[in-house]
């Protein structure tokens, strides 16, 4: 099925591991020394360890190094599930001085093996670009995989790179673990030659966003095609969640956005604006920040903006300023210029609704253009710019 595909290496991968793609030697801890998130948890690792053995996605325990080749040992650590009373364990192969010297810092941005990544992440555009395509009132489905990352395997020759401790004994992952550089790349790889399969075979266009595949058809071919997708999920040997699976509707969430083909809109929950905008009026109040700080306000800020497309306009600058970040462990002083933006933000989260309109409709070129001044909330919208 994947013959005539681009990337001819995606079968052997998927049935022998992919490779971490890290390049050069690093080192790890002498010593177990995990996270504050890991250490207070002690009931939710060793239930983790038991469910990850039960998968066969790791090894061990061991007392020492198994390989015949320096191991690298990283500490863990875990966050809060959103809506579950579980933990999210994440291994930190960013750990060390700036991340120095860490199995992330040895991983590329830019290459995979040598090769430039090519690859490009959907967004919710993507799936409106679908809808406008299949027609107001059309149908919207989706399909997760289970466990993300969790099942998709490591090249063995890489497993040494990919250690933790725990209790005095070594473990090792066998698939790509939570906190790895290079897993992003490789899972929306890899959905990304399950929507090949789909179109070259059935005609069946989808959008995958990592785990999530989602589809829109009309009501007539909508059914059949969300089963086809299952289909070909389970042939590749890939599991889904059955329990995130979403059957075709008229309204649908997606990326954390609910879609309504019958109104045409799109929408963010009032709990989720709310969490923001108290984000947005805290960071009024800041003198300092970290990049870490700036990288979960632009997530957000991110959020709203695929909703709301102005909005794109105040996170430009945001996003220029991150760049002048050299690492995790510095602070810098807020600009006037970005509190500016914030400001606009807070102004408009504080009236917005939650609503906005899919454009289904291809606009002709206009006869003319008309412009004026805009104020916005009792304010000149160039103040702000």
């Amino acid at each position: 099925m994947l013959s005539m595909y681009h990337d001819s290496d995606i079968a052997n991968f998927l049935e022998y591991g992919f490779p971490l793609s890290c390049e050069g030697s690093c080192s790890g801890l002498s010593e177990e020394k995990n996270h504050a998130g890991a250490r207070s948890h002690p009931d939710d690792m060793r239930k983790y360890l038991k469910k990850e053995c039960t998968y066969g996605s790791i090894i061990g325990p061991f007392f020492s190094n198994p390989f015949n080749t320096d191991m690298v040992i990283s500490p863990l650590n875990s966050v809060p599930k959103k809506d579950t009373l579980d933990r999210r364990v994440i291994l930190d192969l960013s750990f060390g001085v700036d991340g120095e010297d860490s199995v992330n810092s040895h991983i590329s941005k830019d290459l995979y093996l040598g090769n430039p990544i090519k690859v490009s992440y959907p967004s919710v555009d993507s799936l409106v670009e679908l809808i406008r395509r299949k027609g107001s009132g059309s149908l919207c489905f989706k399909r997760d995989l289970k466990r993300a990352y969790r099942q998709i395997p490591i090249c063995p020759g890489d497993w040494h790179l990919v250690g933790f401790s725990w209790e005095n004994h070594i473990f090792f992952d066998r698939v790509l673990s939570m906190g790895l550089r290079s897993a992003a790349y490789i899972c929306q790889r890899v959905t990304n030659a399950v929507s090949f399969i789909l179109d070259a075979h059935y005609d069946l266009q989808i959008v995958n966003y990592l785990d999530d595949l989602a589809g829109c058809d009309v009501q007539e071919k909508a059914f059949d095609a969300y089963a086809i997708l299952g289909e070909v999920l389970d042939n590749c040997g890939l599991e889904e969640s059955v329990e995130k699976a979403a059957p075709p509707s008229t309204s649908m969430v997606f990326l954390g956005i609910l879609f309504d083909t019958v109104s045409c809109t799109l929408s963010i929950t009032k709990d989720r604006l709310e969490e923001i905008l108290y984000l947005v009026k805290s960071w009024l109040q800041k003198e300092r920040c970290s990049l870490r700080d700036l990288q979960s306000l632009l997530g957000k800020l991110h959020f709203v903006s695929s909703c709301v497309r102005p909005g794109r306009l105040f996170v430009s600058r945001l996003l220029v300023w991150l760049r002048t970040f050299g690492g995790q462990n510095i602070t810098k002083r807020v600009p006037k210029y970005i509190k500016l933006d914030l400001v606009w933000w807070s102004k408009f989260l504080d009236i917005y609704n939650g609503v906005s309109m899919m454009f289904l409709i291809d606009w002709s070129s206009p006869d003319c253009v008309l412009s004026s001044f805009l104020r916005f909330n009792f304010d000149w919208l160039w103040r702000y710019l």
